[in-house]
């Protein structure tokens, strides 16, 4: 519905002048496709792909993680002793097991669009529980992530 006299939107070019132009341009790229790099990582049943300023200029003090898990696998128990993880689930099932410090555990069942919470130091692994695959992204920092994700 419009209210009012319509406006086309003026050409691609005709932005430059209204928004600013080279005057608000960015050294940096802010858009990052991480489909087209290769996996940093890569199993017969998962690969790993990473987004940090290692190879993201704009990814200071966070990293991003794309990680799509065939049916049934187990990612190993793994942490991170400088920073907490922050997942978003995108497809599928899976389960977690988190192992924090003083010794207890939590499990948690994941689906399409929840989100997740490791604290620092939580020794975690992912499950997938049924014969789909699935994809999650994680985000962590700080600067960088080791390589032996």
């Amino acid at each position: 519905m419009v209210i009012g006299r319509a406006i086309s939107a003026p050409s691609s070019a005709g932005w430059d002048g209204i928004i600013g132009g080279q005057r608000v341009e960015s050294p940096f790229q802010y858009t990052f496709k991480m489909s087209s790099m290769p996996p940093a990582r890569k199993t017969p049943r998962s690969e790993v792909r990473i987004a940090d300023s290692r190879n993201s200029p704009v990814s200071k003090n966070v990293a991003g993680i794309r990680i799509p898990l065939k049916p049934r696998p187990l990612r190993e128990l793994h942490w991170y002793s400088n920073s907490s993880e922050g997942q978003r689930w995108h497809t599928r099932k899976a389960h977690m097991g988190i192992i924090v410090n003083d010794g207890r555990t939590r499990n948690m069942e994941f689906n399409a669009n929840d989100a997740g919470f490791v604290p620092r130091v939580g020794a975690h692994y992912i499950r997938k529980t049924d014969d789909t695959a699935c994809n999650f992204w994680k985000c962590s920092g700080p600067i960088t992530l080791p390589t032996s994700l």
